[in-house]
């Protein structure tokens, strides 16, 4: 989780402001594709990774936190949708969406139209059940949280025969902050304003991660 810690210290140059810890609250999301005979175990450890890494710094932030992990037969369109649409928000929380699985983008989307949908635990048949990370982005945005991030690590290859979508763990031991940023940390955490999004693959391109 280096390439997080990093790119959340990158994402934090770029916002300023003022707000307390004391009234913050992080919640976090993850679905993580953890049956798939490929890309399970991977997966796995993407999400313990995740936790780990935010624990630490909602430790290091000393916030208020609120988890809400979906793995194996859990990571699923209807949970995904639930989660979504009961999270509320005040105006001051930070929302953190993290997504490890499979993931396509449909050729007939508009050419400026770059985030893939997730796959989440189907195949390919079952692309009712896809989610577009648009959707996720647009039911974030309407919570009032302060900020927004949505990282997603899957691929985001062009196929036909999807179509376009409509919009549609416990912290084990003491958190170790003595390697981090705090500084950057808060300035992202508490600071920070906006909606952030990331995916790990271009248009066009597909994701592969070992075990």
């Amino acid at each position: 989780m280096k390439r997080t810690i990093c790119l959340l210290s990158i994402f934090a140059c770029c916002f300023w402001g003022s707000l307390k810890a004391d009234n913050v609250k992080i919640h976090a999301v993850v679905f993580c594709n953890t049956n798939d005979e490929k890309i399970g175990e991977s997966c796995m450890r993407d999400m313990e990774r995740f936790v780990e890494e935010l624990g630490v710094i909602e430790a290091a932030v000393d916030c208020e936190e609120d988890w809400h992990v979906y793995i194996g037969d859990d990571c699923t369109k209807p949970n995904l949708e639930k989660v979504l649409s009961d999270m509320r928000c005040s105006s001051n929380d930070v929302v953190f969406f993290y997504y490890s699985g499979h993931g396509v983008h449909a050729k007939a989307d508009p050419a400026d139209g770059w985030l893939p949908q997730m796959c989440l635990n189907y195949r390919s048949y079952n692309q009712d059940k896809f989610v577009p990370v648009t959707y996720v982005r647009e039911q974030l945005k309407s919570k009032g949280a302060r900020l927004n991030i949505i990282m997603t690590d899957c691929c985001n290859n062009e196929a036909e025969w999807v179509t376009v979508k409509g919009m549609l763990l416990q912290q084990k031991g003491i958190p170790q902050t003595d390697k981090m940023d705090v500084a950057k940390l808060k300035k992202l955490f508490l600071d920070s304003k906006g909606t952030i999004i990331a995916t790990s693959s271009k248009r066009g391109q597909v994701s592969l991660g070992t075990k």
